[in-house]
């Protein structure tokens, strides 16, 4: 498990790194994406679940101030 957030490009085969998620890292989630951005809801880390749901804009730096 980790935070660690990758762009595929099938064109090139190539894959970048992006801004980490900022959530809590998290197995057995659900994701998807929606015009140019990522979803990730649900999931669990050992026996906490979790019931939110993160977008991710890969084009936007973290922000620490939020």
């Amino acid at each position: 498990m980790g935070n660690t957030t990758w762009e595929y490009n099938p064109s090139t085969n190539d894959w970048t790194e992006r801004t980490a998620f900022e959530g809590s890292a998290r197995e057995s989630a659900c994701a998807f994406s929606l015009g140019n951005y990522g979803y990730v809801l649900t999931g669990n880390s050992g026996s906490s679940y979790f019931d939110d749901i993160w977008v991710f804009h890969p084009n936007e730096s973290e922000n620490d101030d939020d």
